[in-house]
């Protein structure tokens, strides 16, 4: 039915968010964060294969206003052609954001990490503002084959890689 997340709110209530070309156009969702302004950011995976759901990847960032059951208030930001956007990869496999307002990326190409910016953008805003504000591959961490990656409460980040343990 093009419902692509769900959420379960605290009262107990099944909320749907549906694909949509000008809001979350990902069939793959692949990870979830939520910033200090309550906004979601959505990394998406990457799939072409015959047969299967097809998927572009990218980054999705969505301002709910608070209404999870009227999509028609949703403001959503979209970064799907990292070739242009700043991006080393589209296929995001997790995000995590720590406490100094950093979302960190993890995906096809590396780790990345931007600034979170303070108000919602547009997505030709938001390409800008990572074209700006991203930083490159960490590069101390380039031959490392990273699995997963952990923010704790201090800031301090954890790196667990398929080659030489955290």
């Amino acid at each position: 039915g093009g419902q692509v997340l769900t959420v379960i709110s605290p009262d107990g209530k099944v909320h749907h968010l549906h694909q949509k070309p000008d809001g979350l156009s990902s069939r793959l969702p692949q990870s979830i964060a939520i910033d200090a302004y309550d906004r979601v950011w959505i990394g998406a995976q990457v799939r072409h294969k015959l047969g299967d759901i097809e998927s572009e990847g990218g980054l999705y960032l969505l301002d709910f206003h608070g209404t999870l059951d009227n999509e028609n208030d949703d403001d959503w930001a979209q970064i799907t052609n990292p070739s242009t956007d700043g991006l080393l990869g589209r296929d995001i496999t997790q995000l995590e954001i720590d406490p100094s307002g950093n979302l960190w990326m993890r995906h096809d190409a590396g780790i990345q990490y931007l600034p979170v910016p303070s108000r919602m953008l547009t997505s030709p805003e938001l390409q800008s503002f990572i074209r700006t504000y991203i930083s490159g591959a960490l590069w101390e961490l380039a031959d490392y084959s990273v699995n997963r990656m952990e923010v704790d409460s201090r800031g301090n980040k954890w790196f667990l890689t398929g080659m030489n343990g955290v």
